[in-house]
């Protein structure tokens, strides 16, 4: 019986993991620039707007790249 479709996702991801933590890695440097930039822009105006939505963004990837290092660690 083959594998289940947990354990080939989970093994697929493994191969990457690399690519994951540099993934967390960037995103955290940008999100700290992004947080700096906060200071700088005018809130109300449009590029404050685009800081705080990409802000969101930001913590998305680093929160879906750390859900794909625990589903490779979990199933090995």
């Amino acid at each position: 019986m083959g594998r289940s479709f947990t354990d080939e996702l989970a093994r697929e991801i493994g191969a990457y993991r690399h690519y994951f933590v540099l993934g967390i890695a960037f995103s955290i440097v940008f999100l700290l620039l992004s947080v700096v930039s906060l200071t700088v822009v005018a809130p109300g105006s449009g590029a404050y707007y685009i800081t705080v939505v990409n802000i969101g963004t930001l913590v998305f990837v680093i929160g879906l790249c750390g859900v794909g290092i625990l589903i490779a660690k979990r199933h090995g």
